[in-house]
């Protein structure tokens, strides 16, 4: 915006970014002064460049841990109360879904004799292929448990399985499939 003092018109805060010599990209508060004399007439320009990648960087990184808290809060909230092992299974994968802006998913609990079994679901619809339970080292879900980390595909082929709503079908175009481990044992 732009401000008269005196004999100055002053445009504040304006953000750009700018290329440095050594090719970092960097985000600065440019203040431009507009110089004249006191009859109106032009004068110069001052134009001083303040350096705030730094402490935008430092902004996102505090919504970022905001955001990971508030979910983290919203994770115990669902897990709240004395729910039967279903209802918290289907309640947990209920939002992480939706926290990961996935359209579907599905949640498999170990069981003592070392299988992963289909307990919970968020949007999905059983089809002739699916599995609803695993032994460990069996598709990705009993991979992912035997190895105790996740495993992301992309590139997924258009039979693989569908996500399906009221208005059609689509294939997913990735699939993250992450095991829950405690005390170095698999529990989801």
């Amino acid at each position: 915006y732009i401000k008269k003092i005196g004999g100055y018109s002053i445009k504040l805060k304006k953000e750009i970014t700018k290329t440095r010599k050594d090719g970092k990209q960097i985000t600065c508060l440019l203040h431009t002064t507009r110089q004249t004399t006191t009859d109106g007439k032009f004068n110069g320009i001052i134009e001083s460049f303040i350096d705030i990648t730094d402490r935008i960087e430092a902004k996102k990184k505090i919504e970022e841990q905001n955001a990971l808290k508030t979910a983290q809060t919203g994770l115990f909230d669902v897990m709240r109360g004395d729910l039967q092992i279903e209802t918290l299974c289907r309640n947990i994968i209920t939002f992480i879904s939706k926290q990961l802006h996935a359209q579907t998913g599905v949640a498999y609990l170990a069981e003592e004799e070392g299988t992963l079994k289909l307990i919970a679901r968020y949007a999905f619809i059983q089809n002739k292929h699916h599995v609803p339970e695993y032994k460990l080292g069996e598709g990705l879900i009993g991979q992912a448990a035997l190895e105790k980390e996740e495993i992301i595909l992309s590139d997924i082929p258009n039979d693989y399985c569908m996500i399906e709503s009221g208005l059609g079908k689509t294939a997913p175009k990735t699939v993250f499939v992450k095991p829950i481990v405690y005390n170095n044992t698999v529990k989801a």
